[in-house]
């Protein structure tokens, strides 16, 4: 079961990140968050993915002070995976 678990949460971050990756390719727009990193890239003169990694980090903070509780597996994969290596 942890198996499973552990598959079918990196397979949902890339298939979230691959269809972030053609929206944004396309210009058809994305989701609030991805809107925040792309007008942030947009002021702050670092690398896309870097910045991604940056701003996660922070929230994931945040949470980890906060609440617990919300922190998964799919959060962890999720800090270093989607935008840094799909956009």
């Amino acid at each position: 079961m942890k198996t499973r678990r552990i598959v079918m949460s990196a397979l949902g971050v890339v298939i979230c990140g691959i269809s972030v990756g053609m929206f944004k390719h396309a210009s058809l727009g994305v989701d609030p968050f991805q809107s925040l990193m792309s007008g942030l890239d947009a002021v702050i003169p670092i690398r896309f993915g870097t910045l991604y990694v940056i701003v996660n980090l922070l929230l994931l903070t945040f949470a980890l002070v906060f609440d617990r509780r919300k922190i998964g597996l799919a959060t962890l994969i999720n800090l270093f995976s989607e935008d840094s290596f799909f956009c």
